[in-house]
């Protein structure tokens, strides 16, 4: 259980988080200001201790430039390292020394190049590093700030830093959005695929919004009413920064000291006064609120709290912006304010006349009656997954038809000519994750699972884990219909896979072979790049197979009488061997569109999409996923 007070009712998204860097991923919490998301960063730099891991937290708020973003970001790491009491003081001079010998402070390109250099120093010598970025989509605007390919190679740069094998840097960032939202420059880079599942902050639940204000009350031996209660309730509206806020005023009505040696209570005569107080209080978190929210969203709110009229907004632009403001905790689903201080800013808020360039281009593009269809079919396709989803399965092939249609005639895709094949998987994948945000998915079932091996060991597998296979599930039902490659269905099979691996069998094995043949897995991980003394290696799909399938033939090479015997060789057998390389090679062609051997693009059809499911998950047959679990329990049981 988590002490500090204002974090109370987040236990379990700090255990999500530490299982995530546990397990060698990036993590990215999204939640508006007010959510809490500055205290959990703090928590968690303060609170994760592993001799092994450098946590560097990346200080400007908001650098003005992308030469300015890279220089905070190449201060940020020199000054961890120097400070950092754990590092080797050898190895502290060996990474100054890279420092200084950077030839040109004024060019992105050479500040690049010494972060590459210092990130794989820190690796080679079994360092992982964590990069701790708040208030990312802030943090990152000036990369948006030059030309579009300036912008997207600067958002590679990132992705590279977690994707090269050689560096293996990891993020810890949050934002108000999800990281593909932050520009289409971004979500070009391919930098959001590093994020598996995002984790959203929600609203606290009543029992934890009245744990806390007992436990804040009781510090100074305060009672609360029933009226005081209810009231700050409403006030916060279960929203940690406003809920903080309204507590510390009512702290104050309650001191004598503060109150010329009375103890007040609230009631209905001072109510209006507490609410403007709190509104004062967080007029930052609420002006942060109205700045991120569209001209139809404000005019919404402004006509449920003063009744304004809206009839000029067309209906279906009102469904679009409830909907928004109730994924933003903004509005309940009854059209009620979540927090009633921030209903009170709202009737004093000014509503400018909407000038967004970007919808008088399409209305001049389009037309009038063009641009009216599209938002009825995006409110109809809106209401139909709402529905899917919501009722999991009852309307589900209607949803299915709709998103079929929908990506069929989607113009981008048709004339998409990526360099470079994530950037494709990105850009479909974005439509889908959006979807399952916005409505939510259960992890414990999912029919299209039915009838598979992998549901024997389904509770084994992480949370995230699950829910990145279900995804990926109704994705590939969707997909394969549209007719076109199906590199997006087979990638997060694929990252799921590798996430398996890297949580449930890397270390296992590895400490296995260390016991049984030292010689053997010593020379492996050098030629992989690894020291044999890191804590925390993970491999990716290639990587690990190549491991096992060596060690295969090692023994069968020198120590034949071993063969039949080896603890590792009895459940990597010639069935899991097939399995593993069939999604070793879909893996290969969803990364990489050429071909070097001949030459021509990679396409991967529906066939290699059920070939995929089959070895992985188990269809008329074990799945790979429960021989990966069996070889991580017969060597947990060796070391």
């Amino acid at each position: 259980m988590i002490n500090r007070m204002e974090l109370v009712g987040r236990d379990e998204v700090i255990k999500r988080i530490f299982d995530r860097i546990s397990g060698q991923d990036s993590v990215s919490i999204v939640g508006y200001d007010g959510m809490g998301k500055s205290s959990l960063l703090s928590y968690i730099i303060s609170n994760f201790n592993k001799d092994n891991t450098l946590m560097i937290e990346i200080f400007d708020s908001e650098p003005s430039t992308a030469l300015d973003f890279f220089k905070t970001l190449f201060d940020s790491v020199e000054i961890e390292i120097e400070d950092n009491n754990k590092i080797d003081i050898n190895l502290k001079y060996q990474l100054k020394e890279k420092f200084s010998s950077c030839r040109d402070h004024e060019k992105t390109t050479e500040l690049k190049k010494t972060l590459n250099s210092v990130f794989s120093k820190l690796h080679r010598q079994g360092i992982n590093t964590i990069l701790v970025i708040d208030d990312f989509d802030r943090m990152t605007k000036c990369i948006n700030e030059g030309n579009r390919e300036d912008a997207v190679e600067n958002f590679k740069f990132l992705r590279n830093l977690a994707n090269n094998n050689t560096i293996r840097v990891r993020y810890i960032v949050t934002s108000k959005k999800s990281i593909e939202a932050i520009s289409e420059e971004c979500t070009v880079s391919g930098l959001p695929g590093i994020f598996n599942n995002p984790i959203k902050l929600e609203l606290l639940e009543i029992t934890d919004v009245k744990k806390y204000i007992l436990r804040r009350l009781s510090q100074y031996q305060y009672r609360i009413n029933s009226y005081e209660d209810e009231l700050i309730i409403r006030v916060g509206g279960r929203v940690p920064g406003i809920l903080k806020a309204a507590v510390d005023i009512l702290i104050d009505y309650k001191n004598p000291e503060k109150n010329k040696g009375t103890s007040n209570e609230l009631n209905s005569n001072n109510e209006l006064e507490f609410i403007q107080e709190v509104e004062k209080t967080c007029d930052y978190i609420f002006k942060s609120y109205w700045k991120c929210i569209t001209y139809e969203e404000r005019r919404l709110l402004k006509h449920l709290c003063c009744n304004e009229d809206i009839s000029d907004i067309k209906e279906s632009l009102q469904q679009v912006a409830r909907f928004s403001c109730q994924d933003m905790n903004l509005l309940n689903e009854d059209d009620t304010f979540v927090s009633e201080a921030f209903m009170n800013y709202v009737k004093k808020a000014e509503v400018e006349k909407d000038d967004n360039p970007d919808i008088k281009i399409e209305e001049d593009k389009y037309g009038e009656q063009d641009m009216q269809k599209a938002i009825d079919a995006l409110k109809a396709s809106n209401d139909i997954m709402r529905t899917s989803f919501e009722e999991l399965w009852k309307a589900y092939n209607v949803a299915k038809k709709v998103m079929i249609e929908k990506l069929a005639m989607d113009e981008k895709i048709n004339v998409m000519d990526f360099a470079e094949r994530e950037e494709y998987n990105q850009y479909i994948s974005n439509y889908f994750k959006n979807q399952f945000e916005k409505f939510g998915m259960g992890t414990d079932s999912c029919e299209l699972l039915e009838g598979m091996s992998v549901q024997k060991v389904w509770d084994r597998l992480d949370t995230d884990i699950r829910e990145q296979i279900i995804q990926a599930e109704l994705l590939s039902d969707v997909y394969r219909d549209t007719g076109f490659d199906q590199s997006p269905s087979c990638n997060p099979y694929c990252t799921a896979f590798e996430a398996i691996i890297n949580r449930k069998a890397v270390q296992p094995v590895i400490k296995a072979m260390q016991k049984l043949h030292p010689e053997y897995i010593d020379n492996q991980l050098k030629n992989l790049g690894y020291d044999k003394k890191e804590l925390s290696i993970t491999m990716m799909i290639g990587e690990f197979r190549r491991l096992l399938q060596d060690y295969h033939f090692y023994i069968k090479d020198n120590f034949s009488n071993q063969f039949t015997t080896d603890p590792i060789l009895n459940v990597y057998d010639f069935d899991f061997f097939k399995k593993f390389t069939v999604i070793h090679k879909i893996r290969r062609k969803c990364m990489h569109w050429e071909d070097i051997g001949e030459g021509k693009k990679h396409s991967l059809d529906v066939k290699d999409l059920d070939s995929l499911r089959t070895e992985m998950l188990g269809i008329g047959g074990i799945s790979c996923i429960e021989y990966m679990l069996r070889l991580a329990d017969v060597c947990e049981t060796l070391s």
